[in-house]
């Protein structure tokens, strides 16, 4: 098994995949959009890896920490959930805004990932939900994230604005400022995002 490859960045593909060169061998690497758009060639980098073995060849998924790694392993246990609809998923956005949404149950926010419909997000928050603390060792999910989450309108505001891409602790801090003002989603929504935007 191949824990990590570390080398120079010898080319980054359309379809995602870069490739590495380590000790005269260049290894092709399938990585998430976040991680590939911050990559150019001739980077030296670190990039933790899973080997999938199949009948047809190898591949080789990549990631910039362990902890994507670790989240991207969750993943591929949910049923339906193969390597590359893994590697799209975690590879979309950070591990916290992840376990955020599946704590919450955010089906809007993984909806919002390409190639990901409702069944499928709910089954991701369904079979995730009670292996979170597994995969959120050393992140940070408390405070202003969970300040005030009290489910119903509150959570499914701070969901809508985690799918419009903003961070999971920007959008629990901006619901909860303004959730005195209004008891409508949409203007709960709307409020939040003017205190965003400042």
């Amino acid at each position: 098994m191949i824990s990590y490859i570390k080398g120079k960045v010898e080319s980054i593909e359309e379809d995602g995949a870069i490739v590495v060169e380590n000790q005269n061998l260049g290894y092709e690497i399938c990585v998430g959009k976040n991680f590939c758009s911050r990559l150019k060639k001739g980077d030296e980098v670190k990039v933790y890896t899973y080997m999938q073995v199949k009948e047809d060849g190898i591949s080789l998924f990549g990631f910039p920490t362990l902890e994507d790694k670790k989240m991207f392993l969750q993943l591929i246990t949910v049923s339906g959930i193969g390597p590359k609809m893994a590697i799209q998923i975690s590879g979309s956005t950070s591990v916290n805004s992840l376990a955020a949404a599946i704590a919450y149950g955010n089906v809007e926010f993984f909806s919002a990932i390409k190639g990901i419909g409702k069944k499928t997000a709910e089954r991701i928050i369904l079979e995730l939900k009670s292996k979170l603390s597994s995969f959120t060792a050393g992140t940070d999910l408390s405070g202003d994230i969970t300040a005030g989450i009290e489910g119903g309108i509150i959570s499914d505001a701070v969901g809508v604005l985690m799918s419009l891409g903003v961070n999971a602790q920007e959008a629990a801090r901006a619901v909860n400022a303004v959730k005195g003002d209004t008891d409508k989603l949409d203007e709960l929504i709307n409020l939040a995002l003017k205190r965003i935007g400042g």
